[in-house]
């Protein structure tokens, strides 16, 4: 999956994340006993660029979606703000895939109270932040 690697790449290198996630960036989902703070990201959509002269058979945009998931709410804007530095009007290659720019869409924030961690039995609550990029790939 060359846009996971991609964002995976981008993401490490900016020192706030590196600092606080490690190696806990994930595709899709977050894993049972994950350490927090972490990241999962997934794709959420493809679309096409037609013209009126032209019906494209390639993909040229994609959605993703990266949700940091945190047990502070004070982090949440920090981490979302790192991840936005790290992304945001840049360019990045995997494989053969070239994606030319990277755009947020929106950030939303959210509290999940019955989040649980294993073993818990009572939920200890987690703070989200989703937020949604457009990556052009043509």
């Amino acid at each position: 999956m060359a846009l996971g690697s991609a964002i995976y790449s981008k993401l490490r290198l900016n020192a706030t994340i590196l600092n606080a996630f490690g190696d806990r960036i994930f595709p899709i989902v977050l894993p049972q006993n994950t350490e927090l703070p972490a990241i999962t990201y997934q794709q959420t959509g493809l679309s096409q660029n037609d013209t009126k002269s032209h019906f494209s058979n390639v993909w040229n945009d994609r959605s993703v979606q990266l949700t940091v998931y945190s047990t502070t709410a004070a982090t949440i804007e920090t981490y979302c703000d790192a991840i936005e530095t790290a992304l945001v009007r840049s360019t990045a290659t995997a494989g053969s895939e070239t994606f030319k720019k990277i755009q947020l869409v929106d950030v939303s924030w959210d509290f999940n109270p019955d989040f649980t961690l294993q073993g818990d039995q009572k939920g200890i609550g987690i703070y989200l932040g989703i937020m949604n990029f457009q990556i052009v790939t043509q």
